[in-house]
């Protein structure tokens, strides 16, 4: 999978290590203005707001409260664009979306990708932290 921010998603992958590398977006760049510690900001915030919702979509779907899945998947898609996962965005939309009447093993197929992608997606971040 091709991860990176000109292309339709979200990390850039690293051949020689293996690993996903997250750069921040032109528009957190610009909003930063040379603050790296805004930056860093921004991204705490993401990653314990992201494995927050992750559990409270798990606990959702297992309940049938669809109307929490989805308000959950919409916050989560509101702090991805906050740090420019634009594609990452687009699956939490797409749960948001089908939460009220897509069939049960379809938001758990939804579910299982979004959670993919942030668990490349954290990692990369955090090693992009530990290079400021």
């Amino acid at each position: 999978m091709d991860l990176h921010f000109a292309s339709p998603t979200d990390a850039i992958p690293r051949p020689e290590s293996h690993q996903y590398v997250w750069v921040p977006s032109a528009l957190v760049l610009e909003l930063a203005d040379g603050d790296d510690e805004l930056i860093a900001d921004l991204v705490a915030a993401f990653t314990a707001d992201s494995r927050t919702r992750r559990t409270l979509m798990h606990q959702s779907l297992a309940a049938g409260q669809r109307d929490q899945l989805r308000t959950q998947a919409h916050a989560l898609k509101g702090g991805a664009g906050q740090v420019g996962l634009t594609e990452f965005a687009g699956i939490c939309q797409r749960i948001e979306h089908g939460a009220l009447s897509a069939p049960l093993p379809e938001l758990s197929a939804r579910l299982a990708e979004m959670e993919a992608q942030l668990d490349l997606i954290l990692p990369a971040m955090q090693r992009y932290l530990a290079r400021m």
